[in-house]
């Protein structure tokens, strides 16, 4: 009768032969430190753009802690919530230009999204307004608010869902461009 091994007896047979690579290590850190400083710039309006440079300067390979910092912007870039977006756009703008200096295409591309993002606030305004200019009539007929009748809220989710659906497909694309800009 054989002799029965133990669970830690089997795992280490396992990994007996498993190797550990070095600079994939140092490489996954990088992309960690390099997406930790985007996220510090973003979250810490205090951060300089010295200190954030200063940072980037340190790290063991500029151009691909740049580059994993480009993705982050990228990444980052969603259709606004509300009219307060602006701040942390500028911010994003703002480490792209740290990260990509001289890059006038990338420019271009992020004032363009700048743009898409105002437009869709102002149509996103609009859309409700005009739901609910509409909807007052038969809000009074019911003897309730626009806003607590649950018919508008899901009408207004419904034209909201598509007009986000639509701006979606621009930002997708606008994002696509300003990545090629970018070089990723």
């Amino acid at each position: 009768m054989g002799r029965i091994k133990s669970a830690w007896e089997i795992a280490l047979e396992k990994t007996q032969d498993i190797k550990v690579d070095p600079e994939k290590l140092k490489r996954d850190e990088l992309l960690t430190l390099s997406r930790k400083l985007a996220g510090s710039f973003l979250i810490d309006y205090s951060m300089t753009d010295e200190a954030f440079l200063k940072a980037l300067d340190d790290m063991e390979n500029k151009a691909l802690a740049s580059r994993t910092i480009l993705e982050t912007v990228v990444a980052n870039l969603s259709l606004p919530s509300n009219e307060y977006y602006t701040d942390r756009l500028q911010r994003l703008g703002q480490m792209m230009n740290l990260a990509s200096p001289q890059n006038e295409e990338a420019q271009e591309a992020f004032s363009q999204l700048e743009g898409l993002f105002a437009q869709y606030i102002a149509a996103k305004a609009d859309l409700l307004k005009r739901l609910k200019d509409q909807y007052q009539q038969m809000a009074k007929q019911k003897g309730t608010y626009p806003d607590n009748d649950p018919e508008f809220v899901k009408l207004c989710d419904t034209y909201i869902d598509k007009l986000q659906s639509q701006f979606s497909e621009a930002l997708e694309q606008m994002k696509s461009a300003l990545s090629q800009a970018l070089g990723l």
